[in-house]
């Protein structure tokens, strides 16, 4: 594995405890300034794919280091 992305807080601190040992920040979020909006909770399933689709977007800059 190379980089693990967390949609939410509770999920990023325990992938964080998982992977404590590895030297490199292989941990990070979807979303840098807050969780993805989860329709469980919300019912708003338009949120959760508009959090889902800009976190996917960030991620394939970051990792292309293209632009999209």
């Amino acid at each position: 594995y190379d980089l693990f992305y967390a949609m939410d807080s509770d999920n990023f601190r325990f992938l964080k405890r998982m992977f404590r040992n590895d030297q490199e920040n292989k941990v990070r979020r979807m979303l840098e300034e807050r969780d993805v909006a989860d329709p469980w909770w919300t019912g708003d399933f338009n949120r959760a794919y508009s959090d889902i689709d800009e976190g996917i977007t960030r991620i394939l800059k970051e990792v292309t280091d293209a632009e999209i």
